[in-house]
């Protein structure tokens, strides 16, 4: 891989601003290596200037797949869009993991839509080359939609994209937020303890 994050870097890292710029330069390396017009977000520029630290991506119309479920409410997504959806966002993390990439923070605000309502992965702040990604097991994901090896900093690999990938799955089928009666701390004592578990219930899915 042409980017590559060398470990010295960590050492630089002692403060939230040092951080808040590596994330964006990580962020901005990784959006230069992973071109795909259809799969992911594209990136335009990054600013890393104190005390604007970001990165600027093409704009989808749509918003994000969060903001789409919301509007739904407790309704579930009909059938078809259902599974046009998934595979969007399978298509997308496939890419990404060809390339040796876990994105490590996949959640439906991460997912954006585009004017056709098709699905890019965005959100490359935390994402590390497969290869370093036990260097960086202090940056923080969300909670909700983290697989128990990164809550326990265990190594990991990309299948903690995949756990991420079925509990959004799961919100797209049942229409409710993953541990949603918890806080982030809570939901991740349940992940880790195995105190609690995903269930379907009966609905009624449109056709």
């Amino acid at each position: 891989m042409g980017v590559r994050i060398l470990h010295y870097i960590i050492v630089w890292l002692q403060s939230d601003v040092m951080l808040r710029e590596f994330n964006v330069i990580r962020g901005w390396c990784l959006y230069t290596y992973l071109i795909s017009l259809d799969l992911i977000t594209q990136f335009v520029a990054a600013c890393r200037k104190p005390p604007v630290y970001c990165v600027i991506t093409e704009y989808l119309s749509e918003g994000s797949l969060r903001s789409y479920l919301h509007k739904l409410e407790t309704k579930t997504i009909p059938l078809q869009k259902l599974i046009t959806f998934a595979l969007d966002i399978a298509r997308g993390m496939e890419y990404i993991h060809s390339q040796g990439v876990i994105h490590r923070d996949l959640k439906p605000e991460n997912v954006l839509i585009s004017e056709d309502f098709h699905l890019k992965i965005a959100d490359f702040g935390i994402a590390c080359e497969e290869a370093y990604c036990d260097l960086f097991a202090d940056d923080p994901g969300t909670y909700r939609w983290m697989a128990p090896e990164m809550i326990k900093r265990k190594s990991y690999g990309r299948k903690v994209d995949v756990y991420s990938f079925g509990l959004i799955l799961w919100e797209m089928v049942t229409g409710t937020i993953p541990y949603e009666d918890m806080t982030p701390i809570q939901a991740a004592f349940a992940v880790v303890n195995k105190v609690c578990s995903f269930a379907i219930k009966s609905y009624h899915m449109d056709l």
